[in-house]
């Protein structure tokens, strides 16, 4: 959709923001970028009066080819720029922008900002040097680049909270018509999707997706517990709808856990970058990093940073939602190259100080069996181990090593019975 720059509203105001709001959040707070800086990936002196101009053109479909070919070079050198850049690109692409009161958004962040620089003196004064901005970027996408800065304005606005909740699936159903791909409790599958993305499938576990997926949009619903290795389209970002969340991405690998009797969803992130935003609290967003790993606990009302001490951002912290953290990936040991959050897909079953009562579910996927305690004090014995080609009775049995417990199985109704 093309838009004239002159008459597009709120324009000045858009470079106003760029010209005076470009800054960074480091540990001890916020710094403003200067208009003209050497590039720290490519060591190249960047203007950001000359990038500002190269993506208003983009967006209205101004600029030329060697524009557009510019432009594309200093994105290839700012991959985890590129899924900041979709989003602005498809909120360009809205009629929601209209909307959106951008000069009262403009003075609620200009606010935000000297409140961010008063606290940052007065934890400098107290001799605190873990600042509370450290961990801002859960608030602000990444951490505050322009656009960065931009999209804030507009979420402010509420014109962005709009566009999430119109654009995007909030259902916690799939559409009847879409295609599933089931794997029974027992199985685990590879497919390859219409647009190259490869999806290995965890037993238990549903992949819906539309007939006419790849056309326009790149659309899934998982249930389940899924490893996406995304084929890379900017013009068209990949997004896995859960019943907690939405992933957005570009082109990545990471493994998502969605099961909908588990108390923790998960999403590991191996390479790439990924936006996840909650089906609870869509105005909020969280960017994760290589080798990070979101984790929602139900509907709680706390957000933290696992094993970490820093504050929790106010506005997230105020609102009724759902508990949640995140953390590094692990691997099984320090001498191990085995990831517990995706060993599964190279037919490991891999657990560390896991009760009973949890495995038992692992193993009802693993093996297709249902599980039935006649102990419930059983259910709190905890093992950490790695199973890969033993049978489900040789796995029960390295399980009594550790634990005194007794079983049966039951292969009339697949069924084991743990007292």
């Amino acid at each position: 959709m093309s838009r004239c720059l002159n008459s597009k509203p709120g324009n000045n105001f858009f470079l106003s923001v760029r010209n005076f709001f470009l800054f960074r959040v480091y540990s001890d707070g916020i710094h403003p970028i200067k208009s003209e800086t050497i590039d720290d990936l490519t060591g190249i002196k960047v203007n950001e009066s000359r990038l500002n101009e190269l993506i208003i053109k983009y967006l209205n479909q101004t600029a030329t080819a060697e524009e557009l070919k510019e432009l594309h070079t200093w994105l290839l050198a700012h991959p985890s720029f590129q899924l900041e850049m979709q989003l602005l690109e498809d909120y360009w692409q809205t009629d929601s922008l209209k909307n959106a009161d951008l000069d009262q958004g403009y003075a609620r962040l200009q606010e935000k900002i000297h409140q961010s620089e008063r606290r940052s003196r007065s934890v400098s004064q107290a001799g605190n040097h873990a600042s509370p901005f450290h961990e801002i970027r859960y608030l602000l996408l990444h951490p505050m680049k322009w656009v960065a800065a931009f999209l804030l304005l507009l979420l402010m606005a509420g014109g962005m909270y709009k566009f999430w909740r119109t654009h995007h699936n909030t259902d916690n159903q799939p559409p009847k018509s879409w295609e599933i791909v089931y794997d029974q409790p027992g199985m685990k599958s590879r497919l390859i999707l219409p647009d190259s993305t490869e999806v290995w499938l965890n037993g238990d576990t549903r992949l819906y997706y539309s007939r006419q997926f790849g056309r326009e949009t790149r659309e899934v619903w998982l249930s389940g517990e899924a490893y996406f290795k995304v084929k890379h389209d900017p013009s068209k970002a990949f997004i896995i709808h859960t019943t907690k969340m939405n992933i957005r991405v570009l082109g990545t690998e990471f493994n998502v856990k969605c099961y909908p009797d588990d108390p923790l969803y998960e999403t590991s992130l191996i390479n790439g970058a990924i936006l996840v935003t909650l089906k609870d609290r869509p105005e909020d967003r969280i960017i994760l990093k290589p080798k990070e790993k979101l984790v929602i606990f139900n509907d709680q009302v706390l957000l933290q940073k696992h094993e970490g001490s820093q504050p929790v951002p106010p506005t997230l912290a105020e609102k009724p939602s759902s508990k949640l953290w995140v953390t590094d990936i692990h691997y099984f040991s320090s001498q191990d190259s085995v990831l517990i959050e995706t060993g599964w897909i190279e037919g490991k079953l891999v657990f560390r100080d896991e009760n009973f009562s949890e495995l038992a579910k692992r193993f009802e996927r693993w093996y297709g069996y249902h599980f039935r305690f006649m102990d419930d004090s059983v259910k709190q014995y905890h093992f950490t181990g790695i199973f890969e080609h033993e049978t489900l009775e040789q796995a029960l049995k390295a399980l009594q090593i550790a634990e005194k417990f007794h079983f049966q199985i039951q292969n009339q109704d697949s069924t084991v019975v743990i007292y």
